[in-house]
Parts: C-alpha cells; structure tokens; sequence
C-alpha cells in the first residue's frame, strides 16, 4: 500500500477544462504528485441527464481511489452539481467540487452591485446549483444564468479563434449584459482558458 504521503492527488474533468485546476494545484503544491483524468470519451458532461453525470462521476471516483488516491479534485462545474456531501459520505477519501460554498462565498465577496451573471453548461444551469448556495449566502442578489454549452467544443478542440466560436460567445454574453450584470460567474473550467475574450465583450 503507497504511503498517504506518498499518494498523489487525483484531479479530473471531461476534458481540459480542469488543466486550468491543474496548473492552480501545481503552483500551491509543487512537490505533490498528481493524476489527472480527462474523460475525452465521454465529454461533453455538460449535456448529459443527472442519472448520467453522477454515473460518471461514481465511476471516475472509485477508478481514481483504485490508484490510491489520498484527495480528488472535481475540476468539473457540471460534475460538481452532484450533491457533494453525498460523495463525502460515501467515499473515505477527501473530495473538493467546483461549486462548494467556499468557493462561491469568494466571488460574492467581490461583487459589485447585485445584478449577477452565471455562465456554464446546461447541466450546471439546470441544476440550480449555484442558485441554491447563492440564496443562502445573500438574499439580495439577482442571478441571470445562461446555458452557454455550445462553447465547451469550441474551447476543448482548440477553435477560440473561429468565426463560430465569436458567434456563440457574442450569443451567450449579449443577453446577461442586456439584464444589466455587473459581475459574472465563470461557471465552467472550460471558460477559465476565454477570460481575457469574455473581458473584451
């Protein structure tokens, strides 16, 4: 059996979106080892049923505890929506989600004003994830939520220079910057690598 200290930190998402938790966990924990799992065969998550997601997410968690990992890292906003304390409980290995209060507690803190958008893949959008913690943290804001989906391919195949993919980011912004946002949730790890393209519009 590895040693804890020796086992290594297991991070994973559909794709390369969770490469933008990689490089964050490299910098803070340079001498850890780390796995990380890109489920390219069955990516996009981001439009499958809630059946499908937490099926996956099973999946990837136990493959990921067979190769002794000591912590896992859901680097995956949709995958994330799977109730989170229901993984903690069931596995005995440390689990951290996109979408955990803490983490949403950090944005809130930043915010400007009220009016806030949220971007992210439909499964996201649809679960009311980020709604939920939202209410609870700050009964004053107002959330817009776009399904913006249509962007992870564009992202994940390396085309955010395509005429195709300014369409669909100019499709998925114009109407949250219609209701008048003043801050924006960067709802998938995917978006993490079009910041500086979403800062421009």
């Amino acid at each position: 059996m590895i040693l804890e200290k020796q086992a290594p930190i297991a991070i994973f998402d559909s794709g390369v979106g969770g490469l933008s938790v990689l490089i964050e966990v490299i910098k803070i924990l340079p001498y850890e080892k780390i796995i990380y799992l890109a489920d390219k065969k069955r990516h996009p998550f981001g439009t499958r049923s809630k059946n499908e997601i937490e099926k996956i997410t099973d999946e990837i968690i136990n493959f990921l505890i067979s190769k002794n990992a000591k912590l896992i890292v859901i680097a995956c906003n949709t995958a994330s929506t799977v109730k989170l304390d229901d993984l903690k409980a069931k596995y005995n290995v440390p689990i951290i989600g996109m979408i955990e209060p803490e983490v949403v507690s950090q944005y809130i803190n930043k915010f400007k004003g009220n009016s806030v958008g949220l971007i992210g893949t439909s499964a996201t959008i649809n679960s009311k994830a980020y709604d939920d913690i939202i209410k609870k943290l700050n009964t004053d804001i107002k959330l817009y939520s776009k399904d913006c989906s249509k962007l992870v391919p564009l992202v994940e195949t390396g085309k955010i220079e395509s005429d195709s993919f300014k369409e669909a980011l100019n499709n998925c912004l114009s109407p949250l910057l219609s209701d008048g946002i003043t801050n924006l949730i960067i709802g998938c790890t995917h978006f993490s690598f079009i910041i500086e393209r979403i800062k421009d519009l």
